[in-house]
């Protein structure tokens, strides 16, 4: 039938029709709260809410419990809490909330939403089920209510097809092409894979720089424009996927700015990069820092001992301290530049004069690190050397 219309007096309509005429204005995910919450044990709890799913309500009108499997003694599983409706004739529930059980493996990937003409899923949380645990705790829930993806809130779908379709734009288009004031557009590298590595291109990168692949990341970019030619970009990048440690991880943010006003020429200017801090931690081999543009930087205080341990304080056999081996709290990916200071508690300048030098670095650590003397003192005084080393994690 090649046209349509609906809801004169005479005809009966169904809840289909209904459902199709709803999707014109409402797009598919959830309308308020469906918070899924942790409660101590192997089950989860689902809040108050509703959900709209090709053209279904779904409300959830107390707080709703929902029971994991017992966990693999050796392997963690991911499983996600989904909001299924199921349109089959025999359906015992046309519209319910269910856990959806991963495959407990060595790498642990959540289970694939379905989306047929029959049954069609939306994703409200991931839960990592860790091996041999009885309990899920908050940490192991992942929200993916505002992935639109898998959930996001329900909106005008044309708004989200533009989003998503229409209005990925590819990195050369001007502010002029675009909207007065700020807008936005997701870029998948799964769903726009020649787009996505467009805009990579454009900023010099590939995901192999990331160790990912480009189906694995994603992308928001973001535009304050003007139609006087003048705009600011913004394109922060991120993975889709759970990584080691299970959490998603950003890559970069790049900033970039036009004003054809200087110069008469309508060009973006070069990306510049906002780095963001995207670990750090500390360890018993000392504080570390990994930064969003790949760079590291590992610290370290030591005591290196005794400054006259070593040597006959003459100019060929200076006083030193014993050589310390710093192994770093986390590996670099090539060998790092080193920086090292020692401090003297001395009222002496004579014995605070020193030097913290080093015989080789690696990936993993530093050896013959020791704080030599400049001058000849005889104090025999405690040497604390403040250790830095500076290069890059990927």
């Amino acid at each position: 039938m090649a046209q349509v219309s609906r809801f004169f007096n005479e005809p009966e309509y169904g809840a289909h029709d209904f459902a199709e005429f709803f999707t014109n204005f409402l797009s598919t995910g959830f309308f308020m709260g469906l918070e899924v919450e942790s409660n101590n044990s192997m089950g989860v709890t689902i809040k108050e809410g509703s959900a709209f799913i090709e053209g279904y309500e779904y409300r959830n009108t107390t707080d709703l419990q929902l029971q994991h499997n017992t966990a693999n003694s050796t392997y963690d599983r991911i499983d996600r809490i989904v909001v299924r409706l199921d349109r089959t004739p025999d359906a015992e529930q046309q519209m319910t909330a269910l856990v959806r059980t991963g495959v407990a493996e060595e790498i642990p990937t959540p289970p694939v939403l379905i989306r047929d003409q029959a049954v069609y899923e939306i994703s409200l949380a991931q839960v990592l089920v860790e091996a041999g645990k009885s309990f899920i705790e908050p940490y192991q829930l992942t929200d993916e209510r505002g992935n639109v993806d898998v959930c996001g809130r329900v909106g005008n779908p044309s708004n989200r097809a533009e989003q998503i379709q229409t209005d990925v734009k590819t990195p050369d288009i001007m502010p002029t092409q675009y909207p007065d004031g700020i807008s936005r557009f997701y870029l998948s590298g799964n769903d726009n894979q020649d787009i996505t590595q467009a805009w990579f291109d454009s900023l010099g990168i590939n995901p192999s720089d990331f160790g990912r692949s480009i189906s694995n990341l994603r992308a928001y970019v973001v535009t304050i424009s003007n139609r006087g030619n003048t705009g600011i970009q913004e394109i922060t990048i991120f993975d889709y996927n759970y990584l080691s440690g299970y959490e998603y991880r950003i890559y970069g943010k790049f900033t970039r700015a036009v004003n054809s006003l200087v110069g008469g020429l309508e060009m973006w200017g070069r990306w510049q990069e906002v780095v963001l801090v995207v670990e750090k931690g500390k360890n018993s081999n000392g504080d570390y820092v990994r930064y969003s543009n790949g760079e590291q930087e590992c610290r370290l205080a030591v005591n290196l001992g005794s400054r006259i341990s070593n040597g006959t304080g003459s100019y060929s056999s200076p006083y030193r301290t014993d050589a310390y081996t710093w192994s770093f709290p986390v590996n670099f990916s090539e060998p790092p530049t080193f920086f090292g200071t020692g401090e003297i508690d001395h009222v002496n300048p004579q014995s605070r004069a020193n030097s913290v030098l080093n015989r080789s670095i690696t990936t993993s650590s530093i050896s013959g690190i020791q704080s030599i003397m400049s001058a000849g003192g005889t104090d025999d005084v405690n040497v604390k050397a403040y250790l830095l080393a500076k290069g890059r994690w990927r």
